[in-house]
């Protein structure tokens, strides 16, 4: 049916209208017939001979007309719910689709402010650290190489590594370096004076005694769930040794928070 919803409302409204006609043809007819007889008109006059005759045929024709135009106000009222089903349903998958460009649109955000808020040790992050390296590393550096977010997380690392007595009193830790940014948290693990110098990613040659993964202070990192990448071999680049660094001491550098 192509026509329109107000044209089919409409016609559903005729045909009730038709409905009612219909009935009240056939309650005119039936009253009409009781009316004869009720007169009792003599045997041979026309009262008696077509007046029952014509109520009864209008009496077929209210019935007929009410089941006919019942019928087309029947397929009316068919077309117009299934039309009010469609927008139902459109207006349901509309909602839906909303709901989820809005759930999508908070996880981004959501995403976005994980990606910018700043770092932070929780306290269970400082309890493994603390437990992991007390007894087991000589006391280590501590440098930043980023600005105001990673000194700030890197005074949660002096307070957890000063409680364990693994900072190197003599040194002045959390000192901001003048090199280039360190993304991310960063371990520098000494070699020995046989071993090459070099410096780069975790393909770095690891000190002879001891591979990355055993290093007790990447360990600990990793346990309590912070990212560390680390270098071995020369501290050019990065001039984050003081000068009375103290050789095959450990440097954790606090560098800037990687955003991907």
């Amino acid at each position: 049916m192509n026509a329109t919803d107000n044209a089919v409302e409409n016609a559903s409204s005729s045909c009730e209208r038709w409905e009612w006609g219909c009935a009240a043809i056939v309650v005119v007819a039936v009253f009409a017939e009781l009316v004869i007889a009720g007169l009792h008109p003599p045997y041979n006059s026309a009262w008696n001979r077509w007046g029952p005759a014509v109520a009864d045929a209008l009496i077929a024709f209210g019935i007929i007309g009410e089941v006919l135009f019942g019928r087309m106000d029947g397929r009316h009222q068919t077309e117009l719910r299934g039309r009010s089903n469609e927008k139902l349903a459109a207006a349901i998958i509309g909602v839906a689709e909303a709901n989820a460009r809005a759930a999508e649109a908070d996880l981004k955000r959501a995403e976005l402010e994980a990606k910018l808020a700043p770092r932070r040790l929780s306290p269970e992050a400082m309890n493994i650290l603390a437990r992991e390296l007390q007894g087991q590393i000589p006391p280590i550096y501590l440098r930043v190489l980023g600005g105001v977010e990673a000194r700030q997380y890197a005074r949660d690392f002096f307070h957890v590594l000063s409680s364990v007595g693994l900072l190197e009193p003599d040194d002045s830790n959390l000192r901001t370096v003048a090199a280039p940014e360190w993304s991310g948290v960063g371990v520098y693990l000494p070699l020995l004076e046989s071993a090459a110098p070099t410096v780069g990613a975790s393909e770095s040659v690891p000190p002879p005694w001891e591979t990355a993964d055993s290093d007790p202070l990447l360990r600990a990192l990793k346990k309590a769930d912070i990212s560390a990448s680390w270098f071995a071999g020369a501290l050019a680049p990065y001039p984050i040794a003081a000068p009375e660094w103290k050789a095959g001491r450990r440097i954790l550098i606090i560098g800037v928070k990687p955003l991907s």
